[in-house]
């Protein structure tokens, strides 16, 4: 488990991106990541629930929320599996077929993981 910016794979966090948005932010920039910290994994976990309910409109918003919220962190890879699960919940309806299905689960997944493998090192920002 990464526990600091050193470790982290820039795959996984922009630190340029994340440093720009520290100085944008000012004395603001820890409650922001601290917010991020307390709401991504409960829209990770609302997602799965939209996602078993077939809630696909609330899917939607909720990946395009986490999208924006972790790109603006610099959270790259949450922000690409959440945009792949905004765009794939466009496009499915209640009663496709079961693979679709499957598939938002395996992003949801991934989603967890990715966000899992940043948190310790926004933990010690925060």
């Amino acid at each position: 488990m990464h526990s600091t910016l050193a470790d982290i794979n820039t795959l996984d966090l922009d630190l340029a991106c994340l440093k720009q948005m520290q100085d944008l932010m000012g004395d603001q920039f820890k409650p922001l990541v601290e917010k991020y910290l307390l709401t991504a994994e409960e829209k990770i976990e609302k997602a799965h629930r939209a996602n078993m309910h077939n809630d696909f409109k609330q899917l939607y918003k909720i990946a395009h929320t986490l999208k924006s919220n972790s790109a603006s962190l610099g959270a790259k890879n949450v922000a690409s599996i959440a945009e792949q699960i905004e765009d794939l919940s466009q496009t499915v309806h209640a009663g496709d077929d079961y693979q679709t299905q499957k598939r938002l689960d395996a992003l949801i997944e991934e989603l967890r993981n990715a966000y899992m493998r940043i948190k310790p090192v926004l933990i010690n920002i925060a």
